[in-house]
């Protein structure tokens, strides 16, 4: 396998399924990562989806010390409506009732796409090591192996720009312990480049330690627990995920769909094997297209990756189940995606949405009430201020009771 042919067989076969690009880098320890993630560390700027202790992370070969060689993929992301991170944050082309997912999320888990195909590429490799498949979920640092690689190169978005879909692609390894030989790093494209972090909503980017995550929109979507009260405002109409630096990135390919009403999503590029359709998916079944409502979907009819807010908030565990399975942002559940879509909600300013969030100010989850709070509060006319009022003389939740104090006192 160490010959240039095999390898570019392998490469072949990986375009075949779908692969935007390949690259061989080896398993050699990353010094100057370690120092970075111990910064950051104690500066408690990680998040916790990070796993494994900066020294781990920055071993490559380990745990078992076998590794000599990481292959790296990268594999187009999906197609959807783009969030109009351009506009003021209430403003939305799609109306107060539909929240924006972003596609990546909205589509199939990539996790179990992704699987397949290192999977089949895997049988191609000599030496793959047990458990030498990787997919985000392990303390393998993905992105500084991809750009060591020469698969890409880092951003200042600190995303991997690698083949023709820019930064907007998943990447994945496979660890083998033959020693094939690696390709070559290749430089970034930046060059003085600062768009990613003028357009970032929180000022997420730029920082000497690499990414804010504490005020990293895409992580607070995700993130259980109180939505910081600085940083609500700005999270628009997303419902899950934040791409705006991706978005604003000139070296990224404007999405299909930018500008337009209707946008198909999808696998780009996919092989016969594992081909997928985004837009497909959303319409794949009849449970999906029914909230209860007579004429209403869960997606927007023109965006697949738009989704019914008002829907959501009402969804029990097993509900959010039956709608979402499969789908890549399922795995959060149902609480931190109401609590997210009474955020945008609120943000819509739209009167209308108040039957919405006067409902979710009875929830029985207190994060769903105290978050339904400010967002009435952001709508903030007499009405707004009669349905808070009513709310403070039951509320028994201390937080709950002081989120819809400060709503009232910042409501006309």
């Amino acid at each position: 396998m160490g010959c240039g042919r095999n390898l570019a067989t392998l490469r072949n076969l990986a375009v075949g399924l779908g692969v935007s690009k390949m690259a061989v880098g080896t398993a050699d320890p990353l010094p100057l990562l370690e120092e970075l993630l111990i910064a950051r560390s104690e500066r408690r700027l990680t998040s916790p989806f990070e796993m494994g202790s900066p020294a781990e992370r920055a071993s490559p070969s380990a745990p078992s010390g076998e590794a000599r060689t990481i292959i790296n993929i990268a594999f187009p992301q999906p197609e959807g409506v783009s969030h109009p991170w351009k506009r003021p944050a209430g403003k939305r082309g799609w109306g107060w009732k539909w929240g924006w997912i972003s596609p990546h999320a909205a589509a199939f888990d990539y996790h179990e796409v992704m699987a397949r195909v290192l999977t089949r590429l895997a049988v191609e490799v000599p030496g793959v090591i047990p458990g030498g498949i990787h997919v985000d979920r392990t303390p393998l640092p993905e992105r500084a192996l991809a750009a060591r690689s020469g698969l890409g190169w880092l951003g200042r978005n600190h995303a991997l720009f690698a083949g023709p879909e820019g930064s907007r692609v998943h990447l994945g390894e496979i660890a083998s312990s033959a020693e094939l030989e690696p390709d070559e790093s290749l430089a970034s494209l930046c060059g003085s480049c600062r768009t990613c972090i003028e357009a970032c909503p929180t000022g997420a980017l730029g920082g000497k330690w690499g990414l804010e995550t504490g005020r990293c929109l895409s992580y607070l979507t995700q993130a259980k627990g109180v939505f910081p009260l600085e940083l609500r405002s700005f999270l628009g109409s997303r419902l899950y995920g934040c791409d705006t630096c991706q978005d604003a990135c000139p070296r990224n390919p404007v999405p299909a769909g930018e500008g337009k009403d209707d946008c198909r999503g999808g696998w780009g590029g996919v092989g016969p094997a594992f081909t997928y359709s985004g837009s497909a998916f959303a319409r794949a079944s009849s449970r999906e297209t029914d909230t209860g409502i007579p004429g209403t979907p869960v997606f927007h009819p023109g965006g697949w990756n738009l989704a019914h807010l008002p829907t959501i908030l009402t969804l029990s565990p097993s509900r959010f189940r039956a709608l979402f399975q499969g789908r890549g942002f399922a795995w959060r559940g149902p609480v931190v995606l109401a609590r997210n879509a009474v955020i945008s909600l609120g943000n819509s300013g739209d009167p209308e949405a108040m039957t919405a969030l006067g409902a979710a100010l009875e929830d029985r989850r207190p994060i769903v009430r105290g978050h339904a709070a400010w967002a009435l509060g952001r709508i903030g006319d007499a009405r707004a201020r009669s349905i808070l009022e009513k709310a403070r003389v039951r509320e028994t939740e201390m937080w709950v009771h002081r989120e819809i104090d400060e709503a009232l006192e910042g409501s006309p």
